[in-house]
């Protein structure tokens, strides 16, 4: 019986040892220069222990219909909510700050601003230099180093937690403390038709790793047509099972405009552009479902 153990048992061993290995490897200062020589935007994610919490990492850039429902339906399940502007032209980032001066007496919202034009993804996002200013994953990064808790969730702009479930959200992460392990969040699609009626789209849910640890050795990384968040070694990945996110889809603005063209490279972007014209269409008679955002 110990025979048929014991390699099982070294082989677990081994791989402890070297996962320990590759994290004091990985878990060091990493300092970042862009090929610009922007001194401004040289930043450097920290090893150092951050205060236990959850920051929610929001960039925006021209969301003004969303961002106050954003970031109100999470105000009170981050410990820290962390938006970085990336130089709107309409009122979102007044909208926010006026927010703040509303709301944010514990000073909880930290709003920072960058104003570099960000490659579309795509092929512009492919001819782009990793460390640009305009680089997507150079930008992730920057906004990373802003986040001050012990754990990340990269939130965006059209997202929108649904009140029912903020309680069971805020105690899935809080699981989350004293491990670690990356965490994805399903979120389903919900796209809003010309007329300005809400509509899910039946079995549109997304899953996406949005929640990790704020250490170097978790950063996000250049793909072929986007930004990647990525571990440098194995971690352990868990899934928050309840749909209580909604991602919104207007379509009265222009949702992608981030993109170099519509030649999508995945399914799900794919399906996305589909949906997205159907509902703007009014091609709803099957595979839509009529929802509140109230």
């Amino acid at each position: 019986m110990s025979n048929t153990k014991t390699p099982s048992l070294i082989s677990r061993v081994l791989k402890n040892a070297k996962n320990t290995a590759l994290r004091w490897y990985y878990d060091r200062d990493l300092h970042f220069r862009n090929t610009e020589n922007d001194e401004r935007f040289f930043f450097s994610l920290k090893s150092e222990k951050k205060p236990t919490g959850f920051s929610a990492m929001i960039r925006s850039k021209n969301e003004e219909s969303k961002i106050e429902r954003c970031i109100q339906s999470i105000y009170n399940t981050f410990d820290e909510i962390v938006y970085i502007d990336n130089g709107s032209t309409d009122s979102t980032l007044q909208l926010v700050k006026d927010l703040k001066s509303r709301i944010d007496a514990t000073d909880k919202i930290k709003i920072f601003e960058y104003p570099f034009q960000i490659a579309r993804c795509g092929a512009e996002h492919a001819q782009t230099d990793v460390n640009s200013v305009r680089s997507l994953a150079y930008y992730y990064n920057w906004c990373l180093s802003k986040a001050s808790r012990n754990f990340v969730v990269k939130w965006d702009a059209d997202m929108y937690l649904l009140p029912s479930g903020a309680e069971a959200f805020r105690s899935f992460m809080m699981g989350l403390q004293g491990s670690e392990v990356l965490a994805s969040i399903p979120i389903r699609t919900v796209y809003i038709d010309p007329q300005g009626q809400a509509y899910a789209s039946d079995g549109e849910v997304n899953k996406e790793l949005r929640i990790f640890p704020n250490r170097p050795y978790v950063r996000f990384h250049k793909a072929e047509s986007y930004e990647i968040l990525l571990p440098r070694f194995p971690i352990r990945r868990i899934e928050y099972r309840n749909i209580d996110v909604y991602e919104i889809k207007d379509t009265r603005e222009n949702e992608f405009g981030h993109w170099t063209d519509t030649n999508f490279p995945t399914p799900r972007k794919q399906r996305e552009w589909e949906n997205y014209n159907r509902v703007f269409c009014g091609e709803i008679e099957k595979d839509f479902t009529k929802v509140s955002l109230d």
